[in-house]
């Protein structure tokens, strides 16, 4: 046998108990969607899912009058830049990291915490250890190959015979490029 175990606080009224981090979920039916339940729950935690009877246009036209609330698919739209929901979503899912991209995505700040550059070799084996399962080391070669084609990381070689070369992502690059370049533009520029 099984149960749930519930703690204090879990169920309470709208407004009861003031948060800025609690995840509300709530039920809201028609009568009951004023600016009294909605400013309640908006004091009740920052992230609320409500649940309305009412259709989607005008739950989302009652919520566009509250200023602590705004509606997801509305986000979705915004960041997308599209009017209809369907091509928003599609747009948002095309840009998702495939999970050799993703992995490797996860591994460069793990590598560049111990030094700037580092070898393929290094980079290969911190993204197989965030890599999703079945990912193997074909497609983090490739994703790695495809982004040194594409410039997002840079290779540097060495002089022959002396090591292998090294990859630098290009943000690093560019980030150390810029802290040069100010203090080279403050050198001298003020007389001792």
């Amino acid at each position: 046998f099984t149960a749930l175990k519930l703690e204090n606080g879990w169920v309470e009224t709208p407004g009861h108990s003031v948060s800025d981090s609690a995840t509300v979920f709530a039920s809201v039916t028609q009568m009951a969607m004023d600016n009294a339940t909605l400013n309640g729950l908006a004091r009740s935690g920052r992230d609320v899912r409500l649940y309305s009877s009412l259709d989607e246009p005008r739950t989302a036209e009652k919520l566009a009058r509250h200023p602590s609330f705004t509606v997801v698919s509305d986000q979705i739209k915004a960041r997308a830049g599209e009017t209809l929901l369907e091509t928003a979503i599609s747009l948002q899912k095309a840009g998702l990291h495939t999970p050799a991209q993703q992995a490797i995505h996860l591994a460069l700040p793990v590598l560049e915490s111990k030094n700037l550059a580092f070898s393929m070799v290094d980079l290969l084996t911190e993204a197989k250890s965030f890599a999703a399962e079945g990912t193997g080391f074909t497609e983090l070669g490739g994703e790695i190959n495809a982004q040194i084609k594409r410039g997002d990381l840079l290779y540097v070689d060495v002089a022959k015979g002396y090591g292998t070369g090294l990859l630098v992502s290009r943000a690093s690059y560019e980030a150390e490029k810029s802290i040069l370049r100010h203090i080279l533009e403050g050198k001298e520029a003020v007389t001792p």
